[in-house]
């Protein structure tokens, strides 16, 4: 699945990463998938994971790209001067994992938004209170489904939405407070649902 991927141009119409042996928190990613880890002090990380199976591309390669993406990230785009940072590459099995880290839950929106082409409509993670959601009368519920909110009773409250149209694996160093009918909760991790609207609220533990 390379439409879960958007990172460099040509490494991406190669690879997705997050593989086996490779792990945010919790999280850990199978060929295909990609994952959002948000730790304690507000930083975001982000994975992908996917075949890598073409002989004509070295690891080598493949990590020169990624920290020209983050270059080219942090010089353009970014809220601060390293708000981008390469945290890993590897290629094992014929899989290829590379993860980012960006300092604020602005900068990974503004990455997916703008390096991977996918705009507010279908990807963002922020504020609940700078979300212009289209109908806020979508209904929520609690991690053990006994209570039901609407977004619109969220709104003015300090908590923060990831917002997706695409699967994904999530997991934040603090609270799920609400999720939408299409996530899938495992533990600590929420998967979220391919080519739907998925929302998850949550709290993050700031230490």
């Amino acid at each position: 699945m390379r439409k879960n991927i958007a990172l460099l141009a040509m490494v991406f119409l190669l690879v997705s990463l997050v593989g086996c042996g490779n792990e945010m928190g919790d999280i850990s990613l199978k060929s295909g998938e990609c994952g959002i880890y948000i730790s304690s002090d507000g930083k975001a990380n982000y994975a992908v994971k996917d075949d890598f199976s073409q002989e004509y591309l070295k690891k080598s390669e493949l990590e020169e790209k990624a920290n020209k993406e983050v270059e080219n990230f942090n010089y353009i785009e970014g809220s601060v001067g390293e708000a981008m940072e390469l945290k890993e590459v590897s290629v094992e099995d014929k899989q290829a994992y590379v993860q980012f880290s960006f300092v604020t839950l602005y900068d990974l929106t503004k990455y997916i938004n703008t390096f991977e082409n996918i705009d507010n409509d279908r990807f963002y993670i922020g504020g609940i209170a700078d979300y212009k959601i289209k109908d806020d009368s979508l209904k929520l519920k609690s991690i053990d489904k006994k209570n039901e909110v609407s977004f619109k009773d969220l709104s003015k409250k300090s908590y923060y939405v990831f917002f997706t149209k695409k699967q994904t694996k999530f997991q934040v160093d603090g609270k799920i407070k609400y999720i939408s009918e299409n996530c899938k909760v495992n533990g600590k991790v929420i998967t979220t649902e391919d080519e739907y609207d998925s929302y998850i609220i949550f709290e993050i533990d700031n230490k």
